[in-house]
């Protein structure tokens, strides 16, 4: 697939079939990451991935947050959508990024894990997995670090990246055009 087509086409997916990734293809999409574009050459990004215990864990810590948050709306059918959602996706991994005092180098951390993360999704793109990378109260739960087993004052937790093969790929969201976005100066 040519680069250009690669962009363009990649999607975020939210639906997986219950289908493996090779170890390979794993292990060489978050060498991606290493490529992405850093100031200052950190390397900040940090992915944990997801084991069969570390997943029920998550399910289960899913369920109970939104159970605490929907109260009596909450009910057997939205814990069992909940744990579709999270048993699905081929892995899950963890994403966060080494902890960093000086908020403008942290600023520029944060960039990076960007480009990485968007690294990874385009190489699992062409190889015809899809991804998503989700942010959100769940992600930062102090429950996670210990999930995967980390400190919380060495890393800043920033998401989940959901890996898998697409039950489907959804049509592209409406995108700004190039006058909106581009402007040249005198």
């Amino acid at each position: 697939m040519e680069l250009v087509e690669l962009i363009r086409s990649r999607r975020t997916i939210h639906n997986y079939k219950a289908e493996s990734i090779a170890e390979n293809v794993i292990e060489e999409s978050i060498e991606m990451a290493i490529w992405a574009p850093n100031h200052k050459h950190t390397q900040p990004w940090l992915f944990y991935r997801l084991g069969p215990n570390a997943r029920e864990a998550l399910t289960e810590l899913a369920i109970r947050v939104n159970q605490k948050n929907l109260g009596e709306d909450f009910n057997e059918q939205k814990a069992a959508a909940i744990a579709k959602k999270f048993n699905s996706p081929a892995e899950i991994f963890v994403v966060g990024m080494k902890t960093e005092s000086n908020p403008q180098r942290a600023h520029e951390d944060y960039a990076s894990l960007s480009c990485a993360i968007q690294n990874i999704s385009l190489y699992l793109w062409e190889k015809g997995i899809g991804t998503k990378w989700s942010t959100g109260d769940i992600t930062r739960h102090k429950e996670i670090y210990k999930i995967i087993d980390v400190a919380p004052d060495s890393i800043v937790l920033e998401g989940f990246l959901w890996m898998g093969i697409a039950e489907f790929v959804p049509k592209a969201p409406p995108k700004t055009t190039l006058d909106k976005i581009y402007f040249q100066t005198k």
